[in-house]
């Protein structure tokens, strides 16, 4: 079978606290499963991205004879897992490591837009759960481009 993982990570203010979020939708476009949590305070936005890029790839391992494509609006967190840039950062270096290190050959890792991203309301909401506040004002037409159908 064929999944796609839609995962974004939000921290308010960089740094500070931080969520996470990754959805699965089958191969129909069906949503099967969503998670999402908190980062205590002093991660930065890279940081928030990366995790869940790695909870996402560890979801992945259980399905290890399925196709998986993981899709993320962080371009560094994409472009460094995939070779095309260095890691420069001290802060991020164990991170990537992290991600690295649970990567497998079913998995593809691809970028998507931040307005194609449908785990960027789950992380907001999550945000707003434990601070009890709505991060960064919503402006018109954002919603539409959460509700893509598959």
């Amino acid at each position: 079978m064929r999944y796609e993982i839609h995962c974004d990570g939000l921290t308010e203010p960089n740094p500070g606290r931080g969520s996470w979020a990754f959805i699965v939708f089958n191969g129909l476009g069906d949503k099967v499963f969503q998670v999402s949590g908190m980062m205590v305070g002093g991660v930065t936005n890279n940081q928030s991205e990366y995790r869940s890029m790695i909870e996402a790839l560890v979801w992945a391992h259980e399905k290890e004879n399925d196709e998986i494509i993981i899709y993320s609006d962080s371009q560094l967190v994409v472009n460094q897992l995939n070779g095309s840039w260095q890691v420069k950062s001290d802060s991020i270096r164990s991170w990537y490591d992290n991600a690295k290190d649970l990567m497998e050959s079913h998995v593809k890792i691809e970028w998507i837009k931040g307005l194609d991203n449908q785990a960027d309301e789950l992380t907001r909401l999550a945000y707003e759960k434990e601070m009890g506040l709505y991060p960064l004002p919503r402006q018109k037409g954002q919603f539409a481009a959460t509700l893509i159908k598959r």
